[in-house]
């Protein structure tokens, strides 16, 4: 089922134990959000050497700058509806061995729940 929602640099993405920055969207909100500053930037340079000999490649750099300004304000629309609460790894830990401790089952059933279930912390 996660196949399906989510994509493949995200499925196929092994991060170091214990590191879920790559699934917080802040850096690249950020990121984002300082990148209109330096397209105005680079359109603005583009202008500024803009001849009638090389009228023809500031024209197709500054379409590519639009392009990349509109694709911008979806994405980071997008970005900033995401509700990402980092996980305490600890207490969801502690919390896991609570439940398996509440439900009284031997070790071995529980090592056997634990191993098998399709979720990893």
């Amino acid at each position: 089922m996660l196949d399906a929602i989510l994509p493949t640099s995200a499925r196929n993405h092994n991060p170091p134990e214990g590191d879920v920055s790559w699934c917080d969207p802040g850096e690249e909100i950020t990121k984002l959000k300082t990148e209109p500053t330096s397209l105005e930037a680079e359109a603005n340079r583009l202008l500024d050497i803009a001849t009638p000999a090389n009228r023809d490649f500031v024209d197709e750099r500054l379409g590519k700058v639009r392009v990349r300004k509109q694709e911008l304000e979806p994405r980071l629309a997008d970005l900033e509806r995401v509700d990402f609460q980092p996980v305490d790894l600890e207490a969801a830990t502690r919390d896991a061995l609570g439940f398996v401790h509440e439900i009284s089952i031997d070790p071995d059933t529980a090592r056997g729940v634990i191993t098998n279930c399709p979720f990893r912390l």
